[in-house]
């Protein structure tokens, strides 16, 4: 099989490649990510930064496929992507489990062999059960900082899956890495898994 390059610094990411069996190195592509200024535009926008970060890695193998991924969390003309600190994502998670939220992500993936990029998207609803401040606070104290690697300050895989009254859609789109589009586009790329 030829050689997968992650490009991509997630640790959730990474873990579910590996629990599907994937034997991959990991090259973070470090773009400057678009920022999303309305839903309309969250599909675009997660398709062309996961596109930008296939391209950023693409010049520096010969041989192989890259995947890429963008995740975004949008709520009533919000967008909430990863939050800078504690503060920004105790305000994302109070604003989250008011009112059901989509998850966008944007997948690439380049076949370097066969010089092809292939782009697809997901979304998923999600409802997140009411949250007090103190419940809040507690689960960002016990995150060890984890908060600041999620798209709206939580994991829908770890203690945040408590929160997660039910989804309409991937799972893993939530966690960051929508698996069924993910083999689809490596069929076209013929990696049969």
């Amino acid at each position: 099989m030829r050689p997968i390059i992650l490009a991509s610094n997630s640790k959730a990411r990474a873990e579910l490649l590996r629990r599907c069996g994937f034997k991959f190195k990991v090259k973070a592509s470090n773009i400057e990510e678009l920022k999303c200024p309305r839903r309309q535009g969250a599909k675009e926008i997660v398709i062309r930064n996961a596109l930008a970060k296939v391209r950023a890695v693409l010049p520096l193998f010969k041989t192989g496929v890259i995947i890429a991924a963008d995740t975004v969390v949008w709520q009533e003309k919000k967008v909430f992507g990863k939050p800078r600190d504690k503060k920004e994502a105790f305000r994302f998670i109070k604003e989250l489990s008011l009112r059901p939220s989509y998850v966008y992500s944007g997948l690439a993936v380049a076949d370097i062999n066969n010089n092809k990029i292939y782009a697809d998207s997901e979304v998923t609803k999600v409802w997140m059960v009411k949250l007090s401040d103190r419940q809040i606070k507690k689960y960002l104290s016990s995150a060890a900082n984890q908060h600041i690697n999620f798209a709206g300050g939580f994991d829908i895989q770890g203690k945040g899956s408590l929160f997660i009254e039910r989804i309409d859609g991937c799972f893993y789109n939530v966690v960051g890495l929508p698996l069924a589009k993910l083999y689809k586009l490596l069929k076209k790329c013929n990696i049969d898994i």
